[in-house]
């Protein structure tokens, strides 16, 4: 193991620390813009779960079950951004975020140069699985940390020394790790042929009575959940093999790709052939690549058996569940060919055009969060979050309404839907617009607003109500120039009570 700690010794602070800011530039190729400054990244659960749980049930939502197991590590970062303004919740929710992508990628930079793999071909495997055609779904929310944080975790595990040494540090990342998604319960096989095949049973017991103590704790809450036995099981034959050979071939999205990806599996058999006829020092050298497989496997069958009903939604650059197996598939291949270097380069240049070409942006219509966190204060509204869905309340926000006494005496003016004149407030940060109506079905409503009556660069933003009596509410940053509004006809044909503009502070 010498030539091992060599290499590791070669990676110096510095340029495991370029080797991270390296990472984290080439999320530009995810986001498509920096628009961070409103929340834009919150999703789904991120409000309706994480946030909304914490605002109703305090410190003991971090053991609150969700879709059957813990989140540990997404309730923390809930309960942290719970102490603060309601419209700072997405700055720290990225925040928690980035954290777990980093985290990811330092331990791919600490495990792997522990491993023998040189720098040049570890740095292309941090932009390749940061690269990876998977849903976009998966960067930028807290929600989806928990693939960050699943995919180190199987990392972890499979490159484990011989003998861990216990820390305060270890068992509470291991703690955080094993209560933050089904991870722990998902891996406990491939760790069980582990402790088989090393005989470290004794040697690493506290590590192994984490990892198993919380898995357990995470089968208990998945049985008790029913979630386990909720869906059917799709028949189709095709559908299924469909799925099967676009998951292995690394979501292939066109012919070319297609090629590829069977370039790619023939590679890495070769490196696999090489990697069992080599010698090696000690048996973690040939057992890692061999539990990064397992995990890999494991965590497929997973995701096969959570969309049983219907296999085809892995098609979508595989839905989110691909994350992790491609990660752990990926850094195989590079262990597997890293005595070769012809190889190895291949294998790379081989990922590079499947990843490069098939790399989706993460574009989404700005919703203002803090706009409406602000107009929260005063009103008791639902926060819209992505996605945004033809469905009330959909996913959302709970407002805070930490000044609703004092909503009576902001300044306010009535609006005449038919008219261009603009709203002027005297000193105002954002503006709220409040609609009261009647509408006989649920519809789409759409307010444009500009600081000129043309709208020739008006600014948009629609949400949908359902039928009956409806209190719409809408927020944006306030024009300094004020505020010109337009409405859609669909609304102004409706029966319209009142729509009230409020200067909001």
């Amino acid at each position: 193991m010498n030539g091992n700690k060599d290499v590791a010794k070669s990676l110096s602070p510095v340029l495991a620390l370029m080797f991270l800011c390296f990472s984290v530039a080439f999320l530009w190729f995810r986001v498509g813009s920096l628009d961070l400054l409103h929340g834009n990244f919150l999703r789904a659960e991120d409000g309706v779960i994480f946030i909304n749980q914490n605002q109703s049930l305090g410190l003991s939502a971090i053991w609150h079950p969700y879709m059957g197991y813990f989140h540990f590590y997404s309730r923390i970062i809930s309960a942290v951004a719970g102490c603060f303004e309601l419209e700072l919740s997405g700055y720290i929710l990225f925040s928690g975020w980035l954290f777990a992508y980093l985290f990811l990628f330092s331990v791919l930079i600490q495990r792997l140069s522990v491993c023998g793999v040189s720098k040049y071909p570890l740095l292309s495997l941090l932009v390749l699985v940061s690269l990876q055609p998977v849903s976009p779904v998966v960067f930028f929310c807290i929600t989806n940390s928990q693939w960050m944080l699943g995919a180190a975790f199987a990392v972890l595990i499979a490159t484990a020394d011989e003998t861990v040494r216990i820390s305060v540090t270890k068992v509470v990342v291991l703690f955080v790790l094993s209560l933050t998604g089904p991870f722990s319960m998902i891996l406990s096989p491939a760790l069980m042929l582990r402790a088989c095949v090393l005989k470290d049973l004794r040697v690493n017991a506290w590590a192994y009575g984490i990892i198993f103590s919380c898995g357990l704790v995470q089968i208990i809450g998945l049985l008790h959940s029913g979630r386990a036995s909720g869906l059917g099981l799709d028949l189709n034959f095709w559908h299924w093999w469909n799925t099967l050979l676009y998951v292995v071939l690394i979501s292939p999205a066109s012919i070319p790709s297609f090629y590829l990806g069977c370039l790619f599996w023939t590679l890495v058999c070769i490196a696999m052939f090489e990697h069992f006829k080599g010698g090696w020092r000690s048996s973690v050298e040939k057992l890692t690549p061999i539990m990064l497989v397992l995990c890999a496997l494991f965590l497929l069958a997973s995701a096969f058996m959570i969309t049983r009903s219907n296999p085809m939604s892995m098609l979508n650059h595989g839905n989110r569940y691909t994350w992790v197996p491609y990660t752990l598939i990926f850094t195989t291949a590079v262990l597997f060919s890293r005595r070769n270097i012809k190889l190895q380069h291949g294998v790379l240049a081989t990922l590079a055009l499947m990843c490069f070409t098939q790399v989706q942006h993460y574009n989404l219509p700005n919703l203002y969060f803090a706009s409406f966190a602000n107009f929260g204060k005063y009103k008791a509204i639902n926060i819209p979050t992505h996605p945004q869905l033809a469905d009330y309340p959909s996913w959302h926000v709970n407002s805070s309404q930490t000044r609703l006494n004092e909503a009576s005496s902001l300044a306010q003016v009535n609006v005449d839907i038919e008219s261009s004149d603009k709203i002027l407030c005297e000193q105002a940060k954002d503006l709220g617009i409040e609609i009261k109506a009647y509408q006989p079905e649920g519809a789409w409503t759409t307010v444009e607003w500009s600081d000129k009556a043309d709208f020739l660069n008006s600014q948009s933003m629609k949400r949908w109500y359902p039928a009956g009596d409806v209190t719409m509410y809408f927020a944006f940053p306030y024009l300094q120039d004020g505020v010109a509004l337009r409405f859609d006809e669909v609304l102004v044909n409706r029966k319209i009570e009142a729509v009230t503009a409020y200067c909001l502070p």
